[in-house]
């Protein structure tokens, strides 16, 4: 999946978020995964944040990895080293292949 918001291509890395398996919600097909998370991302701001789901579904279960993104910062300036998740209420969704029915979804 690509991150939520803003161009993967102008997006840097910043490692990947724990989340809380009570945190899932499932509708249909689509999985919501609910944490707190920095600002909302925004070119301008380098401690900004966009989040990407990495799922991997398999027929016993579904792992899926939060990873974190921030803006690409200007030549020459590095990315803050003292941003804070300041606890916004973040999410990423995605659509799975096949219905959840009694898998479990994991952390990965």
């Amino acid at each position: 999946m690509t991150p939520e918001s803003g161009d993967p291509a102008s997006s840097v890395p910043r490692g990947h978020v724990d989340w809380d398996p009570e945190s899932i919600s499932v509708d249909g097909n689509r999985v919501t995964i609910r944490f707190p998370g920095g600002r909302p991302f925004n070119t301008d701001d380098p401690c900004s944040t966009q989040y990407t789901a990495v799922v991997d579904e398999q027929p016993d279960a579904i792992t899926v990895k939060v990873e974190s993104w921030s803006p690409v910062p200007p030549p020459g300036v590095e990315l803050p080293q003292g941003c804070s998740a300041e606890g916004y209420e973040r999410y990423v969704e995605f659509e799975l292949a096949a219905a959840l029915g009694d898998r479990e979804v994991r952390q990965g």
